[in-house]
C-alpha cells in the first residue's frame, strides 16, 4: 500500500461554509471490454444511496439538496468533462467550499501515454481511453490544480489506487475503493458496492471520534474494516484535515429493552374505534371509495443543470383511494402527492385510506404500521430561519423544532411512547405508512421560502423504504411550474414522486351521495331543488364539503330558503377555515390602531390642529394608508 497519510498535530480540522457534491455513476458502457455493472444505480440513487445518504445522513454536515449534482448511466466522455468542468473551476468557489466528487464504474489504464489511468464512460475505447474517457493526467493538472475549492475525491472502481502515484495538489484528499492491483467488489446484498457501503457507514460517525469525522479519520476506519476483505482501500491526505461530517451527540433517554410497537398496534386499533362511527370511514360504499383523481408522475430531471421539473403525461382518471393502497405496496415511488381544492375531500380521503390500512394491519393482511397525522400541527411554529442557540446553525434549529413538535404530538396526544432515534429507525425500515394531511396547514404566511423549509424538512423522513403521502390544497402553490420547483431540491426526488389531483364530484358522485345518505321522501324533495336550481345546488355540490352540508340541511328537517341556506354554508366554512384568518385579522385591526394613534398624536399639535382636508390626505399618503375616497 502507497497510502500517503500527512497529519499536523498543531491543526484540528479544516470546516466549509458551503458543501457541493457531484455524483458520477458509469453503469453501461458501448465497448464488450468491460462489463455492464448492475449496482452503480444503487451506489447513487438507490434508496440507500449517497444522494440521498449527503442530504440526510451526515447531521450537522448534510448537504443541501440543490448542490446535490447527479450524472448517471449513459454518461458521455464529452458531457462528462463539460460537467467536472463548469463546476471546478465556477468564480464563485472559494476556499470555505467543500466539493465532494464520487465515481462508481470502470477504470482503465492508457499503456500508449504514459500508463495514466481513465474513468470510462459510456463511449471509452479500449485502444484511445485518454481521448475518449475522464483521464486523471486531465483531471489533476487541469481542473483540481485549478480550482479554488476543497475537494474530497471518491473513485470506486478495480484498480483505482493507481491514482495515488499523482501528485494531488495540497487542497485534495483522495480516496480509492482499493489498490492498484486489486478488484473492487460488490456488497454481498448486490444492490452496492462494499466499499461505497463502508464508505457511508465511516461518515454517518463510525470513521471518527467524538462525532468527529475527517479525512485522517475517515482513512482509518477504512483501512481497519477493510481487512481480509480481498481489497484494501489506498489513500492520499492533505497536511490540514479535512471536516467531513459532525455529530452531535444524543443525550436522548434511551429505551432499555427492544423497541416495544405495541403503541402502533393500539393507535390503529383506536383510530378504526373512533371513526366507526363515520359511515364515510366504515361503509364500504362511502361515495370517497369511487371518487377520482387525474394521476401524473413528477420527472425528475437527467441533466444536472436543469433548474425545474417536468411531470409527465397525464394519464385517464384514477379511482384515488384504490391507487393510493395499491401504490403502498410498490416500490417505484416513496411519494403520493394528493392534490385538490377547497372542500374536495382531500382529508376525508387520507382518512379513509389510513382506515383501511389500519383495517388490514388488524386483520393480519399488512405488517406495516399507518400514522395519520394533521400538520396543522406546525402552525405558527417558526421553521424557517428561526433564532438559534449558540452554537447551532439555522438548519439544526429549524430541524430541532420539527422533531420536538413531532414527538410531543405523538407521545402526548397520540399516546405512542417513542423517541425520535426510535421513529426514524421504523421510518428506515418501511415499518411506517405515514401519512401527512394539510402542507398547506404547516405555515401561516405562505412565502415560498417558509413553504421550501416545511417540505425539505418533511423529505428528510423520506429514507430507506419509508412511504409517505402528503396533501395540499392546490392553489396553496401559485402555480404548478412553482410547485414542482419547490421539490426539485428535496429529498424527496431519489425516486419520481406521484401526484393525484382530486377531481370534483360529477353527477355520478352526486347521485350515488344523494341515494346513500337521503330517504325517499327527502331525495324527491332533493330532485325538485336540483330541477329549480335556484340555489345554485347542481354547482355547489361538485364539493363534496358542500354537499354534505346541503344534504345535512334537508336530513335535519330545515326549511330551505336561499337566505337561510348560504348562511348556513357561509358559518360553516368560516368555522372550517377560521384559523386561517384569525391571525391576519388580528394582525391588521393592530396595524390600523397603531395608524390612528400616531395620525391622532400628530394632529393634536397645535401647528396641525387646522388642518385641511388636503393635509388630513397628505399624512395618510405619508403613513401608506390607502386613502378610499367614497368612503
Amino acid at each position: 500500500m502507497t497510502s500517503n497519510i500527512k497529519k499536523n498535530p498543531d491543526i484540528l480540522y479544516k470546516k466549509f461554509k458551503n458543501r457541493i457534491a457531484l455524483l458520477m455513476g458509469s453503469s453501461c458502457v458501448a465497448s464488450n471490454a468491460w462489463p455492464d455493472l448492475c449496482y452503480v444505480e444503487g451506489d447513487i440513487k438507490g434508496k440507500n444511496g449517497l444522494s440521498s445518504f449527503l442530504q440526510s445522513g451526515l447531521d450537522v454536515c448534510c448537504f443541501e439538496p440543490k448542490n446535490i449534482h447527479v450524472k448517471l448511466g449513459d454518461i458521455y466522455c464529452r458531457e462528462a468533462q463539460v460537467f467536472i468542468t463548469e463546476h471546478f473551476l465556477n468564480p464563485d468557489l472559494d476556499e470555505n467550499t467543500l466539493i465532494f466528487l464520487y465515481f462508481s464504474g470502470h477504470l482503465t489504464i492508457d499503456k500508449e501515454i504514459g500508463n495514466i489511468p481513465c474513468l470510462v464512460t459510456c463511449d471509452t475505447s479500449i485502444e484511445n481511453p485518454c481521448s475518449t474517457g475522464i483521464s486523471f493526467s486531465w483531471l489533476c493538472n487541469d481542473i483540481l490544480s485549478r480550482t479554488r475549492a476543497s475537494v474530497c475525491l471518491v473513485i470506486d472502481t478495480c484498480y483505482s489506487g493507481e491514482i495515488i502515484g499523482f501528485k494531488w495538489p495540497e487542497n485534495i484528499a483522495v480516496f480509492t475503493s482499493c489498490s492498484k492491483n486489486e478488484k473492487s467488489f460488490v456488497s454481498s446484498e448486490g444492490d452496492q458496492s462494499h466499499f461505497t457501503k463502508l464508505l457511508m457507514c465511516g461518515l454517518k460517525g463510525k470513521g471518527g471520534d467524538s462525532g468527529i469525522v475527517t479525512t485522517d479519520s475517515l482513512a482509518d476506519f477504512l483501512k481497519r474494516e477493510s481487512i481480509n476483505y480481498g481489497q484494501n482501500p489506498d489513500f492520499n491526505l492533505p497536511e490540514i484535515p479535512m471536516l467531513l461530517s459532525k455529530y452531535r451527540e444524543s443525550k436522548a433517554a434511551k429505551r432499555t429493552g427492544p423497541l416495544d410497537t405495541s403503541d402502533f398496534n393500539k393507535w390503529a386499533h383506536d383510530f378504526i374505534k373512533v371513526n366507526n362511527a363515520d359511515p364515510l370511514m366504515a361503509s364500504s360504499n362511502s361515495p370517497f371509495v369511487h371518487a377520482l383523481a387525474s394521476h401524473e408522475t413528477i420527472v425528475v430531471p437527467k441533466s444536472p443543470y436543469s433548474e425545474q421539473l417536468e411531470t409527465g403525461k397525464t394519464s385517464q382518471s384514477v379511482i384515488a383511494f384504490e391507487y393510493l393502497l395499491d401504490w403502498f405496496d410498490k416500490n417505484e415511488s416513496s411519494l403520493a402527492l394528493v392534490l385538490g381544492d377547497t372542500g374536495l375531500g382531500k382529508s376525508v380521503l387520507l382518512r379513509k385510506v389510513t382506515y383501511k390500512l389500519c383495517s388490514n394491519l388488524e386483520e393480519g393482511k399488512c405488517d406495516r404500521y399507518p400514522l395519520y397525522l394533521n400538520l396543522r400541527m406546525y402552525l405558527d411554529v417558526r421553521l424557517d430561519k428561526p433564532a438559534t442557540l449558540p452554537d447551532r446553525t439555522e438548519d439544526e434549529e429549524s430541524m430541532r423544532r420539527f422533531r420536538a413538535i413531532l414527538i410531543d404530538w405523538l407521545q402526548n396526544e397520540e399516546g405512542i411512547f417513542v423517541s425520535w432515534e426510535e421513529f426514524i429507525q421504523l421510518v428506515e425500515s418501511g415499518k411506517l405508512l405515514l401519512v401527512f394531511d394539510g402542507l398547506d396547514e404547516m405555515c401561516r404566511d405562505g412565502k415560498q421560502e417558509t413553504v421550501q423549509k416545511c417540505i425539505l424538512l418533511l423529505s428528510r423522513l423520506h429514507r430507506g423504504t419509508s412511504r409517505i403521502i402528503l396533501s395540499c390544497r392546490t392553489h396553496f402553490f401559485r402555480s404548478k411550474k412553482l410547485m414542482l420547483n419547490l421539490f426539485l431540491n428535496t429529498n424527496f426526488l431519489s425516486n419520481n414522486p406521484e401526484i393525484l389531483t382530486l377531481c370534483e364530484f360529477q353527477e355520478t358522485e352526486i347521485a350515488h351521495v344523494v341515494q346513500w345518505r337521503l330517504n325517499h321522501e327527502e331525495r324527491k324533495q332533493w330532485n325538485q331543488l336540483e330541477k329549480n336550481d335556484v340555489l345554485g345546488i347542481t354547482q355547489l355540490s361538485r364539493r363534496p364539503f358542500l354537499l354534505d352540508l346541503l344534504i345535512g340541511h334537508l336530513t335535519e328537517g330545515k326549511k330551505i330558503s336561499p337566505s337561510a341556506l348560504y348562511k348556513s354554508l357561509l358559518d360553516a366554512w368560516l368555522v372550517r377555515d377560521n384559523w386561517r384568518f384569525s391571525q391576519f385579522m388580528s394582525d391588521f385591526e393592530d396595524q390600523i390602531q397603531r395608524d390612528f394613534h400616531s395620525i391622532q398624536k400628530y394632529i393634536s399639535k397645535e401647528e396641525h390642529s387646522q388642518m385641511s382636508f388636503d393635509g388630513i390626505q397628505s399624512i395618510l399618503s405619508e403613513h401608506k394608508i390607502i386613502w378610499y375616497e367614497d368612503v
